[in-house]
């Protein structure tokens, strides 16, 4: 998707030495806890993912025996979408997810998927393959000092989200005039520089040549959009939510005919359409038609808790017209779910459709 340049070396170095002192923090964190009869440390891996292995051992009399041993996953802030990003690793090898910071809802999402993690203040969940026989620990509500809370600024307002979507389907197009920006994401042309400012001065944006940008740090822009879309964009999009007039019609969703130049499925069913592989417990629609339009042609009935989630189309149309969402966004809707199966589901989209080599 995006090109690297020699800015990022640098960059890359950086963050590798943030990730080398959360990992010790972490473990210098869990020896304190454990005491002086257990002990934590790292022994070089050569399997499938080429980082540390994290043991623990206890200390007995007869010498020293393991009781954990595990593939190291280390992030800062581990989220939702780091689950969907690192989901084969997580679910079909012993791994344990070190971060500086796991937020509450992420933990337990884990903890319900047996994924064991370690965060740098020792909130943990670590569970050998036999709990009775070798090692469970389970330590919640230690206080992070260090995570403070997102703030956005203009590349994550509504406006913002707009260009930067654009930017995420077709980043080249930061090189063009600020005049197209503005029309292919249909905002007014005086937001394009300061969105443009934002992006420089969140570190996404590094410039090329004299003439040209180019966008750096893509993965972390993707989460830092998916999360402002979904608490400032999407919630603003919404036309209500529906059950549809025949309750079997919605198991044969794909039959329902879409007006494509309108409306286009997102969320499940188009992660559907793109993977054959998840079967949509809600149906999402995203259109440019009006909610009696809706209500008439495809024959849905206003409910509070009903199946099918219905949001204003907040992109002007893309040239090839399909029923479907782009993968990106298909993405982003999976990841908001919290929902492990989405994002499983939003994993093999990542990797298919979006993660380039």
């Amino acid at each position: 998707m995006f090109n690297n340049y020699e800015h990022l070396k640098k960059v890359n170095k950086v963050d590798q030495i943030k990730l080398d002192t959360i990992l010790h923090e972490a473990l210098t964190q869990l020896d304190l806890i454990l005491g002086h009869r257990w002990k934590v440390t790292l022994r070089p891996n050569n399997k499938v993912y080429k980082d540390d292995q994290f043991i623990i051992y206890r200390i007995a009399r007869e010498g020293q025996k393991e009781a954990y041993r595990a593939d190291c996953l280390v992030h800062t802030n581990f989220k939702d979408e780091h689950i969907a990003r690192n989901f084969t690793q997580l679910k079909e090898y012993k791994t344990i997810v070190i971060a500086e910071n796991i937020l509450p809802k992420t933990r337990e999402l884990l903890r319900k998927e047996e994924i064991n993690y370690l965060d740098i203040n020792g909130n943990c969940f670590i569970m050998g393959e036999n709990p009775k026989e070798d090692l469970f620990l389970y330590l919640d509500g230690q206080k992070n000092k260090v995570y403070h809370k997102e703030t956005y600024n203009r590349p994550f307002t509504k406006a913002g989200l707009k260009v930067v979507y654009q930017f995420l389907l077709e980043p080249d197009l930061i090189n063009h005039t600020y005049r197209e920006i503005a029309e292919r994401a249909g905002i007014a042309l005086g937001n394009i520089k300061q969105i443009i400012d934002g992006l420089i001065e969140e570190g996404f944006l590094v410039r090329k040549n004299k003439n040209e940008f180019a966008f750096i740090k893509t993965e972390d822009l993707l989460d830092r959009w998916t999360k402002a879309y979904g608490e400032r964009l999407k919630p603003a999009l919404e036309i209500g939510t529906f059950r549809l007039l025949n309750p079997n019609n919605f198991i044969n969703w794909k039959d329902i005919h879409l007006d494509t130049k309108k409306t286009c499925w997102g969320g499940e069913p188009a992660a559907n359409l793109w993977t054959n592989y998840l079967k949509p417990g809600i149906l999402t629609l995203y259109t440019d038609e009006t909610r009696i339009e809706l209500i008439k042609k495809y024959k849905l009935v206003p409910e509070v808790n009903g199946n099918i989630k219905i949001y204003r189309k907040f992109w002007k149309e893309e040239k090839k017209i399909d029923n479907k969402v782009n993968p990106i966004l298909t993405y982003a809707d999976l990841i908001l779910t919290t929902d492990m199966r989405c994002l499983e589901t939003a994993h093999m989209i990542y990797e298919k459709y979006i993660q380039k080599p």
